[in-house]
């Protein structure tokens, strides 16, 4: 049952988000993690920006010079790497002053912004409130799996193909901390979800359906099965999310509540 009064800490996501971002270091020889002041470094070793990442790290930034420095480090390092990257922004991670005056540092860095996630806490998840299909659900572990997901994802996220399976296609991406299903209706790969337990929290990412199997409960499924997978693996209660507008509804149905903003931007 969903405890809607329980108090959620909206640093975990953040800190759940850097720990998921780190699995794309995995996908390539060529990745890395690097630290810099302040900022986390995460590089793919693939050419495509929401992949090659830059995450702030520790105590809240207080003043806009801060966010200048951390985003001139990520820019040096990606620049000299000639890949294009993404920036991350958490509100929790920035002061208001900070964050009012962040398109000064973002544009000086090269950046513009695409999207706003709103990240969503529960505790326990409602009940269901229609009968859900039961799928058959395997963990991403073979090249028929991993194949699966990068499909099912560069569908669902517009994501070139070839840049889909360069990264969920290998095995070494999934050597990592995050764990991967994907849903099966009558033998056909139909939805798909990741889960990263760090930080206290359990996320769940890359929740993904079919466009020709929408509005079926798919989604609702797989978000089920693997938060229940994670937590019996972890041990852990509390989930987080990032959610589009589009997915913000059923979240809410499922238990999810406001937490924090996620502002993202990538290199124009």
């Amino acid at each position: 049952m969903h405890m809607a009064g329980a108090a959620l800490d909206p640093w975990g996501s953040s800190e759940n988000l850097r720990a998921m971002m780190l699995n794309y270091s995995l996908a390539a020889d060529s990745g890395e993690l690097v630290e810099r002041p302040g900022v986390s470094l995460v590089n793919s070793g693939i050419a495509f920006s929401a992949f090659n990442a830059a995450l702030l790290t520790g105590a809240s930034l207080e003043h806009p010079r801060e966010l200048r420095a951390c985003l001139q480090h990520a820019q040096r390092y990606f620049h000299a790497k000639r890949l294009p990257w993404s920036f991350w922004m958490a509100e929790e991670r920035v002061s208001p002053q900070v964050r009012q005056s962040a398109s000064i540092a973002v544009n000086a860095a090269g950046l513009r912004w695409i999207a706003q996630h709103e990240g969503m806490m529960a505790d326990r998840l409602s009940a269901p409130v229609r009968a859900l299909p039961a799928i058959e659900v395997r963990r991403v572990f073979d090249r028929a799996t991993r194949g699966h997901f990068a499909r099912l994802s560069s569908t669902v996220f517009n994501l070139p193909q070839p840049v889909s399976s360069s990264v969920y296609g290998q095995p070494d991406f999934w050597s990592g901390t995050l764990a991967g299903w994907v849903g099966y209706w009558e033998g056909h790969p139909v939805c798909c979800a990741a889960t990263q337990s760090a930080a206290g929290v359990i996320g769940l990412y890359s929740v993904a359906t079919h466009p020709g199997f929408r509005g079926r409960g798919f989604a609702e499924s797989i978000t089920r099965h693997a938060l229940e997978k994670a937590r019996q693996a972890s041990g852990l209660h509390v989930s987080i999310l990032h959610a589009t507008r589009e997915g913000q509804p059923l979240y809410r149905q499922l238990g999810f509540r406001y937490a924090t903003r996620l502002d993202v931007y990538v290199t124009a």
